[in-house]
């Protein structure tokens, strides 16, 4: 919703309806890849016959429509987290570095999960490093994260003291539906992969939409939080007058 005076153009975000749109688009993003899946395995349409939709929906591969939604909401939150960081900054709160830390945080998994570093790279390096591992560690990439994700909650324990219950609650249903996502199902698709076992393509569907699904409760959540602390978005026109005031001036003079 905007409203404009003189000005100014003020820009009002109801975080309901932004939450709404975002899990649509997740929710119509699973359907798609359990149409072309079906269609493949029910009805025997090769990828090759369903004009690209079957790689452009699937989320088992990587660089298609679901990869860069998830990017992108990613990216949208990281933006989310550095405005309220540079409030709290601008009003010299003392937590103000935690906001910039998470902000850091979901720009560089905004960026991985369009480039794939974390299979692409750091997996790959860890299977050069220690081998294949067996089961659910036969994918190795979260061997590294899952430390490191660790490290990060005991450095944010006072940040997470400081939070008001009802957006601790919020914030960690986020994290739990996010986690259980990324690391909880990639693990059972190891698991699967390593035993050559059926049942892929269910583990990543929840998986991919856990994961799209934690993000969008986590903006959800900044949204609200900004509108508490009564964040508006103006963006400064030129005024009209001001502009042909300038230019008569300058027929003037000449």
């Amino acid at each position: 919703m905007q409203s404009a005076t003189n000005d100014r153009l003020a820009v009002t975000i109801s975080p309901s309806r932004v939450a709404l749109i975002l899990s649509a688009i997740v929710i119509f993003l699973a359907l798609a890849n359990i149409f072309v899946h079906l269609a493949e395995s029910s009805f025997g349409i090769s990828p090759e016959e369903m004009f690209g939709l079957y790689n452009f929906f699937n989320m088992g591969e990587e660089g298609n429509l679901p990869t860069y939604v998830s990017a992108l909401n990613l990216l949208f939150a990281g933006g989310l987290l550095s405005l309220i960081a540079s409030l709290d900054f601008i009003r010299q709160q003392k937590q103000n570095w935690y906001w910039w830390g998470l902000a850091a945080g979901f720009f560089l998994m905004s960026f991985d999960e369009a480039a794939q570093i974390h299979e692409g790279i750091v997996g790959n390096l860890m299977i050069m490093k220690f081998g294949r591992g067996e089961g659910v560690m036969y994918y190795r990439w979260y061997q590294f994260y899952i430390p490191l994700l660790l490290i990060i909650g005991l450095l944010y324990i006072p940040f997470v003291r400081r939070l008001p219950l009802r957006y601790l609650l919020k914030f960690g249903g986020a994290a739990v539906v996010f986690l259980g996502g990324a690391i909880g199902f990639e693990m059972l698709e190891s698991y699967l992969n390593y035993y050559d076992e059926g049942g892929k393509n269910v583990s990543r569907l929840f998986e991919e939409t856990g994961e799209m699904l934690g993000v969008v409760i986590f903006i959800y959540t900044l949204l609200l939080y900004l509108q508490e602390i009564r964040v508006e978005l103006l963006f400064k026109l030129k005024e009209q007058e001001k502009d042909e005031a300038v230019y008569e001036n300058s027929h003037l003079s000449a």
